[in-house]
């Protein structure tokens, strides 16, 4: 597996939570009507196909390459937060903040896929938050 760090664009997808495969993420998408969600891709896992493969079907198992990863950003982000915890933001803090927020995500795919996994691990190792582009 090769990792290159990306500037990627911002783009939109439907998230699943807590899915341990490619199938579920698609049977999440059939029983949900969840919102798509903002998501930059800032690193790219790039697999080969038995890996690929692998990882397709165990999103929740430990994957090495996705600890301490993903997140929330922003590209709205207040001066007026620096050194303050989210929960000491006042309300219009947090509404600047929101309006600007996507998930800084790991793509994972192959050289030859026409698809790609995205995932927001949330810092763990796990694909915690996963879609498919």
């Amino acid at each position: 597996m090769k990792l290159l760090n990306t500037n990627g664009q911002i783009q939109k997808a439907k998230f699943a939570c807590k899915v341990d495969s490619v199938d579920e993420i698609k049977n999440h998408w059939s029983q949900s009507e969840n919102q798509n969600e903002d998501y930059k891709v800032v690193e790219l896992a790039i697999m080969n196909e038995d890996e690929f493969e692998d990882f397709k079907n165990n999103l929740l198992a430990d994957w090495d390459f996705l600890n301490g990863k993903g997140g929330i950003d922003s590209t709205t982000v207040p001066e007026t937060i620096e050194g303050k915890s989210f929960f000491e933001w006042t309300e219009e803090e947090r509404e600047e903040f929101r309006r600007g927020a996507y998930r800084e995500c790991v793509g994972v795919t192959t050289a030859e896929a026409n698809e790609m996994i995205v995932v927001d691990p949330q810092g763990h190792n796990y694909g915690r938050y996963t879609a498919i582009v």
